[in-house]
């Protein structure tokens, strides 16, 4: 890593009822974040998320409309857990789950004359290990400096800190293979984890 501090804000959504943030939000962002414009990000997240979640039964045929007059539950087993619960679509585990939302912050190290910091990475390359990720792209938190000097200080800008590594790259120096990706500012990113792979019984 390149010495990247991560400041986290936890908390979750437990079968469809989200969980108040924090007290700790004003130690996350020095001040610069607000209850109510946090609140407000995570409304949009659910919402796109429950667009996705729609989209992704319909797309595996879960849902099927002939079915209906036939007094059949149109959905088969598409998830069994540990203790043996059923659950017939991708809805029906998001509303049955407990969803973890956080909040980061990452603060860069300064660079010194002896060290390169950007030639190393903040994180390492991993997968998530749910079904599915939404975030909201980064964006630089202003500093007092940048409120009273800048005029453009709050101007959305391209998140650029976001790389993926292609599968069939070779993995022993990750920067050498990663690829960066540009999200525009007013976008939600969906990327599936380990567990839409592993999990999931699309048979």
């Amino acid at each position: 890593a390149d010495g990247t501090r991560r400041k986290t804000l936890a908390t979750a959504t437990m079968s469809g009822i989200p969980l108040p943030l924090p007290m700790e939000l004003a130690d996350l962002s020095d001040g610069h974040c607000h209850v109510e414009v946090l609140d407000g990000l995570r409304d949009e997240i659910a919402n796109a998320s429950e667009l996705f979640v729609t989209a992704m039964d319909r797309l595996l045929s879960y849902h099927d409309s002939s079915s209906k007059d036939t007094g059949v539950s149109p959905f088969k087993d598409l998830l069994r857990d540990a203790n043996g619960a059923s659950y017939e679509s991708l809805q029906d585990i998001s509303k049955r789950s407990t969803q973890l939302e956080h909040f980061h912050v990452y603060t860069k190290p300064k660079p010194t004359d002896t060290e390169d910091v950007t030639e190393a990475l903040a994180l390492s390359p991993h997968t998530d290990a749910g079904l599915f990720l939404a975030f909201a792209p980064a964006h630089p938190c202003p500093t007092h400096t940048h409120i009273h000097h800048s005029h453009n200080a709050h101007t959305p800008q391209t998140d650029q800190s976001f790389y993926i590594q292609p599968h069939n790259k070779p993995q022993k120096n990750a920067l050498l293979t990663l690829i960066p990706v540009a999200f525009p500012p007013d976008s939600i990113v969906i990327m599936l984890g380990a567990g839409m792979e592993h999990w999931i019984d699309t048979t």
